[in-house]
């Protein structure tokens, strides 16, 4: 073979290979396009959050050592690890334990955190912390008393915004009725710049200021359904199915279902599009019947007989 015809043939290869390298750089565009999840963007953070002004935070927090980034609680470890299982190849899962270091990412993102922030009932607390990081620093935000049955990945979809599951104080839910969203548990913004959640974040701030002599449970719960209708239903999408809270029939899901006898064929359990179950933090940590599964260890929980113990051990 002439040297001129090896010159063409290298030549011929040279530009195969540099013509493979370009497709494959243009799929890969394309794709982190269609997707919010690629390993170029992983930085993506997952806010793994617990209050620690809960009534019984003095049992499950190590106060010993407060830069933890491991709850004390067995059954709040088992949440945890369960979250980095089924989001670990999506999200920088961070884990944030305590009102503190919450308010600490908020302010290194220019948000003032008012002073009220850190007496406020959780209930509360969970309501404005979770709608600010949302607005100002983006990812998603998870209650730490949330249980995941599967990556939430799916149901995000190309959303800039979402928000998952029903206010629990809605009565029935279905095919008849139910407007309502829920926005504490779980909830999603792409980036801090999306802007779907200010104008509720901004309103929960002014009902944060007002201090505890306006925090009546009752009017203030109402004040925020209301500002959830006026910022949030035009805004940012619901996806109540994912959010496993209620029973087929629309009867809300209680700890006490979660914690009752599991018994193979006659226990309800999640529909497949259902991605995450909640406990409910106020009532399991003032419950002094279902003291004992504060008690359990993380193995005995998870051998034990009960409905959260099948959904934690998936099969």
């Amino acid at each position: 073979m002439s040297s001129a015809t090896t010159a063409e043939m290298v030549g011929f290869v040279v530009l195969i290979f540099l013509f493979t390298a370009a497709t494959a750089r243009y799929v890969s565009r394309e794709s982190k396009q269609d997707n919010h999840f690629t390993d170029e963007d992983k930085q993506t953070e997952l806010w793994w959050v617990i209050d620690d002004l809960e009534g019984n935070s003095r049992n499950w927090l190590d106060w010993g050592a407060r830069l933890t980034k491991t709850p004390n609680s067995p059954f709040l470890n088992v949440h945890l690890r369960r979250c980095k299982e089924v989001h670990g190849a999506d999200f920088k899962v961070v884990p944030l334990i305590g009102r503190d270091a919450v308010h600490s990412v908020l302010r290194s993102h220019g948000v003032t955190v008012p002073g009220e922030a850190d007496i406020a009932p959780g209930w509360l607390w969970r309501t404005w912390a979770s709608a600010h990081m949302v607005c100002y620093v983006g990812g998603l935000w998870v209650d730490s008393y949330v249980l995941f049955l599967r990556s939430i990945v799916p149901a995000l979809g190309k959303e800039k915004a979402m928000r998952f599951g029903s206010d629990p104080d809605e009565e029935l839910v279905g095919a008849k009725g139910g407007s309502v969203g829920s926005a504490t548990n779980v909830l999603w913004a792409i980036n801090d710049g999306c802007g779907l959640w200010k104008g509720y974040a901004q309103d929960l701030d002014k009902l944060m200021r007002g201090g505890p002599l306006s925090w009546n449970s009752g009017k203030i719960r109402r004040a925020i359904r209301y500002l959830q209708d006026k910022h949030l239903s035009q805004q940012v999408p619901v996806s109540r199915d994912a959010e496993w809270s209620r029973f087929s029939n629309g009867k809300l899901i209680q700890t006490d279902d979660l914690l009752e006898r599991f018994i193979e064929g006659e226990n309800e359990l999640p529909p497949p599009t259902a991605f995450y179950v909640p406990l409910a933090p106020d009532y399991l940590n003032r419950s002094i019947t279902n003291a004992w599964f504060l008690r359990l260890s993380e193995d005995q929980l998870l051998e034990a007989k009960f409905v959260w113990a099948h959904l934690a051990s998936p099969q």
